[in-house]
Parts: structure tokens; sequence; C-alpha cells
């Protein structure tokens, strides 16, 4: 958002960005213990991230940036 808003974007060297999406993970654990499979299961999964972008060229960029992924299940505990 913060590329499509701005009207200098081209000449600035370091911008702040943020992402954010949709997905869904598929589970399947075993319990090593007494040998039985668990059945596979599909969850909803949330990406969030933030960083920052720094141009070091005109054609290299050098972005710092983080991502969490929340998951809405306990079978990852």
């Amino acid at each position: 958002m913060n590329n499509l808003l701005s009207e200098n974007k081209y000449d600035r060297r370091a911008y702040w960005y943020m992402k954010i999406g949709a997905g869904i993970t598929q589970v399947s654990n075993k319990k090593y213990s007494d040998a039985t499979d668990m059945e596979p299961s599909c969850y909803w999964t949330i990406p969030v991230g933030t960083g920052i972008s720094v141009r070091l060229t005109d054609k290299v960029r050098l972005n710092l940036g983080t991502q969490l992924c929340w998951v809405n299940t306990n079978r990852l505990d």
C-alpha cells in the first residue's frame, strides 16, 4: 500500500512495508509411542509480516523483515 499511495516512490532510499495473507496448513501427526496415526487435518493459516526495504542501487534492494504465522490448532504445541 505504501508504494501505491506514494507520489515520490522512485526517489525514496528506504520505505516501510507490511504484508498479510491467508492459506491452509495440513497437519498429520504420528504418535510414536503406540504407532497409531492421527487423521490429517487442514487449518487456516494467517501470515502477517512487516519490514523495511532499503534501496542500495537502482537494481539492488535490501529487505529486512519478519513474518508471523497464526494457525488455529493445538496439535502443533
